[in-house]
């Protein structure tokens, strides 16, 4: 059985297998990688801030069964904070978009809403992300590009003009 196995081994192609398997991964992030959300652009500098609680309508407990939330409204930023701020935008906002954030010292979370996630992560030298229809309402993006930050409880988010 293990002279099989070894014959076997030995009769595959192991550059045309690497060839095949590359091309599968390569069909398969294509496939995968663009996203279709439909979001305007913005027309007009605007900020507004989203209160991002929720209510929770049974006590939370962790895996260890602690209790780590009670029945009630809950401000997630009352537990942890917004580490980094977010940047939703289009595939076209890119690169634009980065330089004018860039003036300002920030290098946000990407999540392109419209385009090519693979494309803008080419633009932007780093990784961009796919934002979710489930993103867009719970962070109340309407236009973009929008940054969002943290300031105290709230989230503030702020459309931007491009120029």
């Amino acid at each position: 059985m293990l002279s099989y196995v070894k014959r076997k081994a030995g009769e595959i192609d192991m550059q045309a297998l690497h060839e095949s398997i590359s091309k599968k991964v390569e069909k398969s992030y294509a496939q995968h990688s663009s996203v279709s959300l439909n979001v305007p652009s913005a027309t007009e500098e605007r900020v507004r801030y989203v209160d991002p609680s929720v209510a929770v309508r049974n006590p939370l407990y962790d895996h260890a069964g602690k209790m780590i939330s009670t029945a009630g409204v809950v401000n997630p930023l009352d537990h942890v904070s917004l580490s980094k701020s977010i940047l939703m935008l289009r595939e076209d906002q890119v690169k634009r978009a980065l330089e004018e954030i860039g003036k300002r010292g920030e290098k946000p979370i990407l999540l392109l809403t419209d385009g090519n996630v693979r494309e803008a992560s080419l633009i932007a030298g780093r990784p961009a992300y796919k934002a979710s229809p489930f993103m867009l309402t719970r962070l109340q993006i309407e236009k973009v590009p929008s940054l969002v930050t943290q300031e105290g409880r709230k989230l503030r988010v702020e459309e931007i003009i491009l120029k």
